[in-house]
């Protein structure tokens, strides 16, 4: 499974918007738009706390 697949079935399955997980992390919400869509990746400082959403 590709890493936008894995972070957007874990959104899903925890009830998140992806303007949740944006604020949660700090980010804008066409960040991760672009981030499930596979168009860009997060940043891997972004992996650790992606990670324990």
């Amino acid at each position: 499974m590709k890493i936008n697949e894995v972070i957007r079935q874990r959104r899903k399955e925890l009830g998140l918007t992806q303007d949740r997980v944006a604020e949660l992390l700090g980010v804008s919400a066409p960040a991760v738009n672009k981030w499930e869509n596979g168009n860009s990746y997060p940043d891997i400082t972004l992996l650790p706390p992606l990670a324990r959403l």
